[in-house]
């Protein structure tokens, strides 16, 4: 913006005859505000358009949504669950029995979770040289060490977890 001011003052100045400047005053030299009723008028029709906008938009998103409901309907009538997937098997122990042996084994504080406080305070244990537990031996090694404080960390931040 500097260049084009510099570049006008270095311009010679023209100036325009007198009924020129004279008739263009006269045309374009009134009074140009608004009316208070065409701006109520312009802002209300504005509103409106915007409020449609918001209805179409709300519109949409429903229909989105049941199109998705409708979709994961029809897969579950296409592909329904196997019998044989949902039927508990008798020769084994449920999947909840399972994750209450592993709770209780990698559950070192008692508190109903595994978590990284159990991992702490079997490492602090072995830290301090206390008298450990054998069913603290969670990698089956045979051994309590700074490995199965490692297995309980891994299963503490475990995605896998169903609790």
């Amino acid at each position: 913006m500097p260049e084009l001011s510099r570049h006008m003052q270095d311009e010679p100045e023209v100036k325009a005859p007198k009924a020129l400047t004279d008739d263009l005053s006269a045309l374009f030299g009134a009074d140009a505000s608004v009316p208070p009723a065409v701006d109520v008028a312009v802002l209300a029709a504005a509103r409106q358009a915007i409020a449609r906008r918001g209805r179409a938009r709300i519109a949409f998103r429903w229909a989105a949504a049941v199109a998705a409901a409708a979709a994961a309907l029809l897969l579950a009538i296409q592909f329904p669950p196997s019998r044989e997937a949902t039927a508990p098997k008798a020769s084994r122990p449920s999947a909840a029995a399972a994750e209450a042996l592993v709770l209780a084994r990698e559950d070192i504080n008692g508190d109903g979770r595994v978590d990284i406080l159990d991992a702490f305070a079997l490492a602090r244990s072995i830290e301090a040289q206390r008298k450990l537990r054998g069913e603290w031996d969670v990698n089956g090694d045979g051994v309590v060490d700074k490995w199965d404080v490692q297995a309980i960390a891994a299963a503490a931040v475990s995605l896998k977890k169903g609790t």
